[in-house]
């Protein structure tokens, strides 16, 4: 059990670091194309410094 513990975090956190490196490469190429950061980028960064409840209620709000 330790085993595929250790193995799905490893996992979790390789795909975090992917997300993270994909976001990163996208916005990027926002800043080149438009010159600045759309605003939903910058509400998305916004939201992702906060606590999960709020994350949670962002999604819900968007997503309704």
């Amino acid at each position: 059990m330790s085993s595929f513990q250790s193995w799905l975090l490893i996992m979790s956190l390789r795909l975090t670091e992917g997300c993270q490196n994909f976001w990163r490469q996208f916005t990027l190429k926002m800043r080149e194309e438009r010159g600045d950061v759309p605003g939903w980028t910058k509400i998305f960064g916004y939201y992702m410094k906060k606590p999960p409840a709020m994350k949670l209620r962002a999604f819900l709000t968007v997503a309704s």
